[in-house]
């Protein structure tokens, strides 16, 4: 297994240290992280590799001043320890969004919802009568950052809660607080920045059905009296949001004796089913004014309104986030080309020592990259799915108006209500078939990521903030943490021993390479492959290959007349993957992925061609 690459602090030290952490945190306080996502980072220099940790140090002044703005789109000039830092993509907002609806079956309209979701700005979105089974998998109900939780009703058809969490935000499912008999969902959240006088916030999604009778709703007033009052006993400074359907007009359910109880007042002041408020959000909230709640139309065919609980005051439109990426365009990859052909590479080749030979290899490939290809900060703008058009947003905002200005069954409401979906699905079909259809055969890679980005499965949630808790509170300990965890599975094995292995022995030339093995092997790399810890861009490797044969052969022939490997190209960046959306557990809902260098990989395939040629 890969070692994993652990974060450790550098006093006194003219340098940076650069912690590959496969979790990353936007804008960390302190700490400089980099995102081994991105096709970008910052070249390193490797120090001793110990059995659990390779630390990773680059020299601040090797990094160039200033950014030459060559992109078409927003590249901002910056200092060292200014492009060092990721800002933060969570919105200002301190109490979220939440929007509260019964959708009636949530699979024919999950499109439309992503659509009045990311028009409103909201946060937290809580589902009745989502009318799912467990046949029906999470992803045909994703939302574009967005993860999802839910309880579908496993007895009969119909019924159902779910919720879905701003994937930035933490939220924790709390399954103890769960009732086989009633239907509801109980989540933990814990935004980044909320009031002082608000720890957490507990969001639970009931509905209560109309079948519902006295005796049920007993048992539903214990239920939330006996949850509202285990949560609150650990959080005492929590805020509650109970929001559902409880049909109080058939069930009799009386929020009165809620408030009695459980001390919680019902704050939806307008109609969500025709004149009628069926659908309640109850909190625990001395402040009047926390939430102002909205009318908007039905999503789909629904017949109850959709309830925005907006908070107070409005939040603020979430900032734009960064990327930092290498310019290879051509006009880049000429001057480089000049330079690197005529470059006099007898000073590593006359090098004995394997390890030192591929070191100095090493840095004058990073001095040559951050000299042609410096790192540019670029700003990345917060995009709708690809079909997603002005009309439809324009037909969204009219249609909210219309509920207003007109009545439910006028026709201009009718009319807009239609528009709205009418228009998603042609613009859903018009899309695939102007651009994603041509690719199946021509492009399957990038077909598949099209149908994703269509179906909401390519988004990349923070899934990350799912795991912190109590005991973790940032991504530096969460990275310790699955550190630790990888480590400990082989810290049983008895260490390898060198006392068997004689010296001298004579490497026969069969087993040597030559420069032009080395360049069969260089041009066939992948180029959109993930970059490796050495940070050499793939597309430098597959263009310069002819270039780089000559010396990549002769650190080849010396790694196997030594027998010995060298130490930088046994690192390897090591990326958790989430088994399951959202990860519950270190230990079982994350597979690590190991990014390892891909000269060592040329290298193995020459040693695998050798042996069995």
């Amino acid at each position: 297994m890969a070692t994993p690459i652990l974060f450790k602090a550098v006093n006194g030290n003219p340098t940076t240290l650069v912690q590959f952490s496969p979790i990353i945190l936007p804008d960390p306080p302190k700490q400089i992280l980099l995102n081994p996502h991105k096709q970008s980072s910052t070249p390193c220099i490797s120090l001793e590799p110990s059995p659990t940790c390779i630390p990773m140090l680059f020299p601040i002044s090797d990094l160039p001043e200033s950014t030459p703005s060559r992109y078409s789109y927003s590249v901002q000039k910056t200092n060292t320890l200014e492009r060092l830092k990721f800002e933060s993509t969570l919105p200002s907002t301190k109490i979220p969004n939440l929007l509260i609806c019964n959708l009636r079956s949530l699979t024919s309209k999950v499109d439309e919802l992503d659509a009045v979701v990311s028009f409103n700005q909201t946060d937290m979105v809580c589902i009745t009568e989502t009318w799912l089974s467990p046949a029906i998998p999470d992803n045909l109900e994703s939302l574009s950052n967005f993860n999802l939780f839910r309880n579908d009703r496993l007895v009969s058809n119909g019924g159902g809660v779910c919720a879905y969490i701003n994937s930035n935000i933490y939220c924790r499912r709390i399954e103890e607080f769960e009732n086989s008999s009633i239907e509801s969902l109980w989540l933990s959240v814990r935004p980044k920045k909320l009031p002082r006088s608000v720890s957490v916030i507990l969001l639970a999604v009931v509905y209560h059905s109309t079948a519902s009778r006295q005796t049920e709703n007993v048992e539903l007033y214990s239920h939330i009296q006996t949850n509202v009052d285990s949560f609150l006993y650990s959080h005492p400074e929590a805020l509650v949001l109970i929001t559902g359907d409880f049909n109080f007009r058939s069930t009799g359910v009386d929020a009165n004796h809620l408030k009695r109880i459980a001390g919680l007042t019902q704050i939806v002041k307008v109609a969500t089913r025709a004149d009628v408020t069926l659908d309640w959000c109850l909190t625990n909230s001395k402040v009047d004014n926390i939430y102002e709640s909205i009318q908007l139309p039905p999503i789909g065919t629904s017949d109850h309104y959709t309830i925005l609980m907006k908070a107070q005051p409005s939040p603020s439109k979430p900032d734009n986030s960064h990327i930092w990426k290498r310019d290879l365009r051509d006009s880049r990859m000429r001057p480089f080309g000049r330079y690197i052909t005529t470059f006099d590479w007898s000073p590593i080749l006359d090098i004995h020592d394997c390890d030192t030979k591929y070191e100095k290899f090493n840095d004058t490939m990073t001095v040559m990259i951050e000299k042609f290809f410096p790192l540019e900060r670029i700003k990345v703008r917060k995009c709708d799915k690809p079909w997603m058009t002005s009309s439809i947003k324009s037909a969204i905002g009219r249609r909210q108006k219309a509920l207003h200005e007109s009545e439910k069954n006028s026709d201009i409401y009718k009319y807009w209500r239609n528009r709205v979906q009418s228009c998603i699905k042609v613009a859903r079909k018009i899309y695939y078939m102007r651009s994603v259809e041509k690719l199946k055969n021509s492009n399957p890679a990038r077909w598949w990521k099209e149908v994703k980005a269509i179906g909401g499965l390519s988004s990349k949630n923070s899934w990350y903030s799912q795991l912190f808790s109590d005991d973790v509170r940032n991504c530096e300990e969460l990275a310790e943490n699955f550190n630790n965890f990888l480590t400990a599975l082989t810290s049983h094995f008895d260490p390898l021993t060198l006392d068997e292995i004689q010296e001298g022995l004579e490497v026969p030339n069969h087993y040597l390479v030559d420069a032009q093995q080395i360049y069969m092997k260089l041009s066939k790399i992948k180029t959109t492959k993930s970059p490796d810890p050495d940070m050499f861009p793939n597309k430098i490797l597959k263009t310069f290959a002819f270039e780089l044969a000559p010396v990549i052969s002769d650190i080849f022939n010396s790694s196997m007349t030594q027998g010995t490997f060298p130490k930088a190209l046994k690192r390897s960046i090591v990326v958790p993957v989430p088994k399951v959306s959202p990860p519950k557990s270190i230990e079982d809902d994350l597979r690590p992925i190991s990014l390892t260098s891909q000269i060592a990989k040329v290298m193995e395939d020459c040693t695998l061609d050798n042996f069995f040629s």
